[in-house]
C-alpha cells in the first residue's frame, strides 16, 4: 500500500495548481506607480485580495481596469477572460491612498498542465468619469425616438 501512494505522487503533483504564475501575472498587470502590499490566493474559492497603496486614485483605478480588461490565451484557446469580477475598495489621506481589490480567477491561470500567455490592455481607460462623459459634439446624447408625436 505504501508503494501505491508513492506511485500516486506525481499524478497528485501534476494536480496542484502552480500559485507562483501569481508574481508572473503581478508583474505584468501592476502598472509602476502601485505598490503591493500583500496578496492572499485562496485556491478553493479561487479568489485573489490585493492590498497595497498609490500616490493617487487614479493608478489605483488604472490598475483595477487592467485587472478587467485583461486577456489570456492557452495554446488551445485564445481570448479568455482572467477575472471574472474586480471589486475596488478605496481609502485616501493627506498623504497616500490605499486600495483592497478582491477578484475572482479563472482556475486555468494556475493549471500547471497550460501555457498560459497574458495579454494586458494598453491605456484603455474605463472609469465611469471617462465613460459617462456624453460625446455634445455630434448630439447623439439623446436617441431618436420613433414616436408618432414628435415628442422625444
Amino acid at each position: 500500500t505504501i508503494q501505491s501512494q508513492l506511485d500516486a505522487l506525481p499524478e497528485l503533483h501534476q494536480q496542484k495548481p502552480e500559485l507562483s504564475r501569481a508574481f508572473e501575472y503581478l508583474i505584468q498587470l501592476t502598472p509602476a506607480d502601485i505598490k503591493i502590499q500583500e496578496v492572499k490566493i485562496d485556491n478553493i474559492e479561487n479568489t485573489m485580495q490585493i492590498t497595497g497603496s498609490a500616490s493617487d486614485l487614479a493608478s489605483i483605478n488604472r490598475f483595477a481596469d487592467t485587472l478587467k480588461f485583461s486577456r489570456y490565451s492557452t495554446p488551445d484557446e485564445k481570448d479568455k477572460v482572467p477575472f471574472s469580477s474586480v471589486i475596488t475598495t478605496l481609502n485616501r489621506n493627506e498623504e497616500k491612498s490605499t486600495y483592497e481589490i478582491d477578484v475572482v480567477y479563472d482556475p486555468q491561470l494556475f493549471d500547471n498542465s497550460l501555457e498560459i500567455k497574458m495579454v494586458v490592455p494598453e491605456n484603455k481607460v474605463t472609469t465611469r468619469s471617462t465613460l459617462g462623459k456624453p460625446d455634445l459634439s455630434n448630439n447623439d446624447l439623446f436617441e431618436e425616438s420613433d414616436n408618432q408625436d414628435g415628442e422625444q
